[in-house]
């Protein structure tokens, strides 16, 4: 808990040590709010790219798909090779 705090909230030693659990909890939620946002904007962007490439009754990639917190679950190897040939399609590989 003082880790994170000081870590990844960024937290002084003075202000950790003076907040309540309950503005603690605040701050810890809002920090998650915020990584889901970081979250969704990479798997916009990724999503983006492989949905650039044109492919015959290929899957149309959402944001969520990209996202780690929004994983339902994990992708089995072929689906992953399947999306990397995809995505290396995008650049001109075979």
């Amino acid at each position: 808990m003082w880790a994170f705090g000081r870590y990844d909230l960024r937290l002084g030693e003075d202000e950790f040590w003076h907040l309540t659990p309950r503005q603690y909890a605040a701050l810890v939620e809002r920090h998650e709010e915020a990584m889901e946002w970081q979250d969704y904007r990479a798997g916009l962007v990724a999503s983006v790219i492989a949905n650039s490439v044109p492919r015959k009754g290929g899957r149309v990639y959402k944001p969520s798909d990209f996202m780690p917190t929004k994983r339902k679950q994990k992708q089995t190897a072929e689906e992953q090779l399947a999306f990397m040939k995809a995505f290396t399609e995008g650049f001109g590989d075979k």
